[in-house]
């Protein structure tokens, strides 16, 4: 599931470590230092423009996100208010399981028909060569 979906990745991720007692903070910082991508570009991003009191210039690149992205920064910057986010991120967590999991599902159901042009182009040609190569020479020898 490597970057399937990072948002939901961060979300698994913040909800173990703020259930064994970490904050919400140092669970993104630490989040950060691991991960790669453009949704871990953007957390650095907000961890750095909270950390300098510039949490409001945040909102500009926060319009631009899905709904979302937009959910986890807005719970992440309650969290900093001190309100708890745990129970809000189990409800995202799951709405992020069940989208994930419909986009998969819709993936998975254009595969067939994708995958049905290499074997006509290719395996159906071979196939029939060696079925009808017997028969062709059958009868280009009774034909002679």
């Amino acid at each position: 599931m490597e970057n399937l979906a990072p948002p939901y990745q961060f979300v698994l991720n913040l909800v173990q470590e703020l259930e064994s007692g970490v904050p919400a903070r140092v669970a993104v910082k630490k989040y950060v230092q691991e991960a790669r991508g453009e949704f871990a570009d953007q957390l650095l991003s907000w961890q750095l423009l909270t950390e300098q009191g510039k949490g409001v210039l945040f909102q500009k690149q926060k319009d631009k996100m899905n709904a979302f992205r937009r959910s986890i920064f807005d719970l992440l910057d309650y969290s900093l208010q001190g309100v708890s986010i745990l129970e809000p991120l189990h409800l995202l967590e799951k709405e992020l399981r069940d989208v994930s999991e419909q986009r998969l599902d819709a993936h998975l159901g254009t595969l067939p028909f994708k995958l049905m042009l290499p074997l006509m182009l290719f395996q159906f040609p071979a196939l029939l060569t060696l079925i009808m190569g017997p028969l062709v020479v059958h009868l280009m020898q009774e034909v002679k």
